[in-house]
Order: C-alpha cells, then sequence, then structure tokens
C-alpha cells in the first residue's frame, strides 16, 4: 500500500515538472526567444535555448498555428488564439522575407529561360 501512495506522489511531482517545463517553453516561444532554424512552406522548426527543437505548423497562419511532428523536445499541448497570433507576430516576417527570396530566384529564372527562349527563335 505504501509503495502504490509513493508511485503515486512520484507522478503528481513528475505531472508538476512536465508542466512547469512546458510553460517555460511557450513563454520563451511567446516572446520571441527562439532561432529559426529551418522554414519550409508549411511549417518551421525553431529552437529555444540554442539546444530544444520544436516544429510549428504555419499553413494557415495565425489560426493554423500548432505544434507539428514528433520531433519535439517537449508537447505544448494547443494554443490559445492569442497565444497562435504571438506566435504568428514573431514568425510572420521571416516567412514573408522567405517567400521574397523565393520570389525572386523564381523570377530570376523565368527571366533565364525567357532568355534562353528568345535565342532559340
Amino acid at each position: 500500500m505504501e509503495k502504490k501512495i509513493m508511485e503515486e506522489i512520484h507522478k503528481d511531482v513528475l505531472k508538476k515538472y512536465i508542466d512547469e517545463i512546458q510553460k517555460y517553453f511557450k513563454r520563451r516561444i511567446l516572446a520571441g526567444e527562439f532561432n529559426i532554424v529551418e522554414s519550409e512552406e508549411l511549417r518551421i522548426t525553431i529552437k529555444v535555448d540554442n539546444q530544444y527543437l520544436f516544429t510549428i505548423w504555419v499553413a494557415e497562419e495565425a489560426e493554423g498555428i500548432e505544434q507539428f511532428g514528433y520531433n519535439n523536445f517537449i508537447n505544448l499541448g494547443e494554443f490559445q488564439e492569442c497565444e497562435k497570433q504571438q506566435i504568428w507576430n514573431q514568425i510572420e516576417p521571416h516567412i514573408a522575407n522567405e517567400k521574397e527570396i523565393k520570389r525572386q530566384k523564381l523570377t530570376e529564372k523565368i527571366e533565364a529561360l525567357q532568355e534562353e527562349l528568345k535565342n532559340l527563335e
């Protein structure tokens, strides 16, 4: 009986620690205290404290913000709407910059192909 009580106490303590860790990382992310290490069209991977990776789904802008995949350091749980907007505000400039770079590269590629096509005439 005593062993069972101790196991329950350990579970409660562990749950408290996990909750605190989740809150810590959420606070860091909401404050913009992370680095973007990878950016794709539908998701980004961020690093908190230069060590802990989290992948965030960004396909539907702020409304669709959620943790994505299984390679995350810890599950952060659901984001509230105001948290989603905060995260989006932090990452949107990076995403906009990435889109502009991609647009420029595609424009250059189109111009090069048009020039090549012109030379074939």
